[in-house]
């Protein structure tokens, strides 16, 4: 049988019994078969139950690491921390942890889990649901609370303070008085975590539908003193016309309307980043002359603290660093390649994307209409790869010496970049005959 349709499970029609993938049922057959217990828990659950697509099955046992992996022997598999075992089917992964708690049943289990919602057993052979925790319940009121005791359930594992605010967000439900509290209460807790685990969660949190709305709540909470203090510098603080929030609110309306790309979402949040430390004010207004500059260089370290990568710095860098451009109809085909050289072919899309974020968050309509014109002048000037002034010269270091009769050196690196520059503005002079003619008139032209 092939699993490979089953990564994402797309839940079920009204009124239809719950049901579970295939492997799913396959998994707790073959254990229950050699004795032991068996059932779907978690957030998979829950999707279903709510009728959303599901995917990420975990499936908590009685079984220990030891015999899953025996039993599962014939299967694909890899083992995290000794605690759970992944299985491999047709390139979806299902996750076994055997039983938490000091009594190795599932509703011990179901006890020390984050939040009552995702704290539902299902019996995929029978269709049962065990739910000694309300969860149910507290989907049909669109709860977000703790199981049991919110302090003892974020001290067994900090990060899901950060869970709440982001599943709240994902669902769309409110969090329970008591486990909110308790989240602005446990605050300095989040310490804790490694790094590279508060970032999984930011990510997953930025990428929600609406990211002002969960970030809003990780101010009021204290979370993001603990996780982008630097933003907090925004808070409050007041910007000219045609702005109409705070430098921190914008940053957050930034983030809504860019798409869901992660590299985006974080360049959108941190594009502001500096305006705290830079902002001025004279003539009635306030200034922030430099603050993409700055904002690059306090995101770079922003990311490195939180264990993104190389790629991810610098692609989010770029593009802070470049969302200041101040484009109009008057610049040439040239200035525009400019624009684009010094961007990189593979982030101007993205810049002008964050620009019309920036604009729409401000609510400057004619920006916005500029940002649109640039857009189209950029694909026309793409869209013409073979000659668009932007392909590699077609003369090399060595062509350059040959012709001017000069060593390695400077001397040649100028010269590539005068002709560079040419063919901004001309890209039908890029061939070799015209560009050796090029070179050849301006050192006749230039003062020995």
């Amino acid at each position: 049988m092939s699993y490979s349709n089953f990564g994402k499970f797309v839940g079920r029609l009204p009124g239809a019994p719950l049901r579970a993938p295939e492997p799913v049922l396959e998994i707790c057959r073959r254990l229950r078969k050699a004795g032991f217990e068996a059932f779907a828990v978690g957030g998979a659950v829950r999707d279903v139950l709510l009728n959303r697509p599901a995917a990420d099955w975990d499936i908590a046992t009685s079984a220990t690491v030891d015999q899953v992996e025996f039993l599962f022997r014939d299967t694909k598999q890899f083992t995290l921390n000794k605690r759970t075992v992944t299985l491999i089917f047709d390139g979806s992964s299902f996750e076994l942890t055997p039983f938490r708690g000091s009594l190795p049943t599932i509703e011990a289990d179901l006890a020390l889990r984050d939040f009552t919602i995702d704290a539902i057993a299902f019996d995929p052979e029978n269709g049962k649901l065990l739910d000694p925790e309300g969860g149910k319940e507290d989907l049909k009121r669109r709860l977000i609370r703790c199981v049991g005791d919110p302090i003892s359930r974020f001290k067994d594992d900090p990060l899901r303070l950060m869970r709440a605010v982001r599943i709240s967000a994902q669902l769309g439900f409110k969090m329970e008085a008591a486990t909110l509290e308790a989240v602005s209460r446990c605050t300095s807790l989040l310490l804790e975590p490694a790094s590279e685990r508060i970032r999984d969660e930011l990510v997953k949190t930025i990428l929600t539908q609406k990211p002002s709305a969960p970030l809003s709540l990780l101010v009021k909470t204290g979370l993001l003193s603990i996780i982008i203090p630097e933003l907090l510098e925004g808070r409050l603080k007041r910007q000219s016309h045609p702005h109409r929030h705070t430098i921190l609110m914008h940053s957050f309306i930034t983030t809504d309307y860019v798409p869901p790309v992660m590299h985006l979402r974080l360049a959108a949040l941190l594009h502001d980043v500096a305006k705290p430390r830079v902002r001025t004010r004279s003539d009635h207004r306030y200034h922030f002359y430099g603050h993409e500059k700055v904002g690059a260089e306090i995101a770079a370290l922003i990311l490195d603290r939180l264990k993104f990568g190389n790629d991810t710095k610098e692609l989010v860098s770029t593009l802070i660093a470049n969302h200041m451009v101040i484009y109009d109809s008057t610049w040439s085909d040239g200035a525009v390649r400019r624009l684009i050289a010094r961007v990189g072919l593979d982030k101007i899309k993205d810049l002008i994307a964050l620009k019309r974020a920036d604009m729409l968050a401000q609510g400057a309509d004619s920006n916005r209409n500029e940002a649109n014109e640039l857009e189209k002048r950029i694909e026309s000037i793409l869209s013409k790869f073979a000659s668009n002034g932007l392909e590699p010269l077609k003369l090399k270091g060595s062509d350059v010496m040959e012709a001017l009769g000069i060593a390695p050196g400077p001397k040649v690196g100028e010269a590539l970049t005068f002709l560079r520059e040419i063919i901004m503005d001309d890209p039908a002079l890029n061939t070799k005959e015209r560009l050796l003619e090029i070179l050849l008139a301006r050192q006749k032209k230039t003062p020995r």
